[in-house]
């Protein structure tokens, strides 16, 4: 009887999940329920956001939580079928150049490009910045089966203390600050 209990707060709640915001462009994220997530491998999570976006487009965004800050615009044409977009936090992303400047995320559906680019917007914490700040901001991203990478192209909003880059697949991404110097290479 207990597990037939459990079995239906799980289908209901699976079933709340999707019924959320169909994407539209002013649609945000549907925050999951309260519950631990594992991703990949990873260490358990405890906050993820997720939306279906289709031909359309729209958006999906965290409005609270350790992710809060954190938006996918996808434009109409980016996706050729509905798709469920969902970010879950993840750990920091290592990289032996740059220093985690915000919280991680782990974008999916990673396995496929999108027709077009679409944006990524990351929080960035000012007290993890260099005294330079928001001038030693990057982001790293790291699509499925490649090398991480840093962006250098992207856009800084001072006042929402966010960057924005642009990309053609989604993966694990996270605002970074260029490490202190360590003394190799010059």
């Amino acid at each position: 009887m207990a597990s037939s209990y459990v079995v239906i707060c799980t289908l209901l709640l699976l079933s709340l999940t999707a019924c959320g915001p169909t994407g539209s462009a002013g649609g945000g994220g549907l925050p999951l329920p309260d519950t631990t997530v594992a991703d990949q491998g990873q260490e358990p999570v405890k906050s993820a956001f997720e939306a279906p976006i289709g031909p359309a487009g729209g958006t999906v965004a965290a409005s609270s939580g350790p992710l809060q800050g954190f938006r996918l615009v996808f434009p109409a044409g980016a996706l050729i079928k509905e798709t469920t977009i969902r970010c879950v936090e993840h750990k920091d992303v290592p990289h032996p150049l740059y220093g985690p400047a915000g919280p991680a995320a782990h974008c999916t559906p990673d396995d496929a490009p999108f027709e077009k680019v679409v944006q990524i917007t990351l929080p960035y914490d000012d007290d993890k910045l260099p005294s330079g700040g928001a001038s030693a901001l990057s982001v790293l991203v790291q699509p499925p089966a490649t090398e991480i990478e840093a962006v250098g192209k992207l856009t800084v909003d001072l006042n929402a203390k966010t960057v924005t880059i642009e990309a053609w697949a989604l993966g694990v991404v996270q605002a970074a600050k260029v490490a202190p110097t360590t003394g190799r290479g010059g």
